[in-house]
């Protein structure tokens, strides 16, 4: 998905594989009370081009491509990226 968001992302914006849907930027020292400066992408169509959701969480889409690979491999698919055991 990182390497080729061609294949996996589908929205209507540019294709973003760095940056995050709702992010929060903070001044070095600020307080932890504080919420920051915070922007999140209103558009929609634009959201399906993120592969991030925030900082730490990839979006919904992400996680069921991702289960969607496990499954196919579970069901006797093949991937480069594991090996099933029988």
């Amino acid at each position: 998905m990182y390497l080729r968001p061609e294949v996996d992302l589908d929205g209507t914006a540019a294709l973003n594989v760095t940056r995050a849907i709702s992010s929060c930027v903070y001044e070095l020292n600020q307080a932890t009370t504080s919420s920051g400066i915070c922007t999140t992408v209103a558009d929609l169509g634009a959201q399906d081009s993120y592969l991030w959701y925030d900082e730490l969480h990839p979006r919904a889409q992400a996680d069921r491509i991702v289960a969607k690979k496990i499954a196919a491999l579970v069901g006797g698919g093949k991937s480069r990226w594991a090996e099933r055991l029988a």
